[in-house]
């Protein structure tokens, strides 16, 4: 699916890891956005670069991060930044909805290159990853009440695509569903977050959850 497709929304309150799910943000990945209506090409990089600069700055700084020092650093006027985005609300939600964008991105991208069962595992690698490097984009998210509910729909579809194809070769057992996988990986984040090398953390305990998961021939 195109970013341009991509909708608002996100996670129910009463699924905690769905919410970690979807709610991080690898800082290294570069921002690729398409806007949903036609931009001059100027335009379309300062959009792109605002986008850029806001993610970074609310996962350092939560919803409080200054939306000035945002403008400032993305090298545009804050008149700019406003005719984008005219609150702090509408920028955060852009910048959501690109992170979970791809996330259903990588599945397809994925699920195009790999085999099913290694296309699962790899997109399960990549969202904890994700996940345990970043905290702020959720807690911004849950301090501006922004309605996520689309978000994690787009999500479940990209990981229930992935677990079903998995799960038809017999690279995944019968049974499990991605709730479950939801809440193994966010064990597995939670355990790994303050570790020296969260990421070597949790390269040694996936394949341990992978080991569970793995269909019984």
């Amino acid at each position: 699916m195109s970013r341009a497709a991509r909708v608002s929304g996100g996670v129910s309150a009463d699924a905690s890891a769905d919410a970690a799910a979807v709610s991080v943000v690898a800082p290294a990945e570069s921002v690729s956005v398409v806007s949903p209506r036609p931009m001059r090409a100027d335009a379309r990089r300062n959009y792109e670069r605002i986008l850029t600069v806001a993610r970074q700055a609310f996962l350092d700084h939560g919803a409080d991060a200054s939306l000035d020092e945002i403008a400032r650093r993305a090298e545009v006027g804050a008149g700019t930044l406003y005719r984008h985005f005219p609150n702090r609300s509408a920028l955060l939600d852009a910048v959501y909805r690109d992170y979970v964008q791809g996330i259903s991105d990588k599945a397809d991208e994925l699920s195009a290159t790999l085999p099913p069962g290694e296309a699962f595992t790899e997109w399960v690698r990549y969202l904890a990853g994700s996940m345990c490097r970043n905290h702020g984009l959720k807690d911004a998210t849950l301090a501006e009440n922004l309605d996520l509910t689309a978000c994690r729909e787009l999500y479940h579809k990209a990981g229930a695509s992935l677990l079903t194809a998995a799960q038809e070769v017999g690279a995944v057992r019968a049974g499990i569903d991605l709730n479950d996988v939801f809440k193994f990986v966010h064990a597995t984040t939670l355990g790994s977050e303050n570790s020296p090398d969260p990421q070597a953390q949790i390269d040694r305990l996936l394949p341990i959850v992978f080991d569970g998961l793995r269909g019984r021939g």
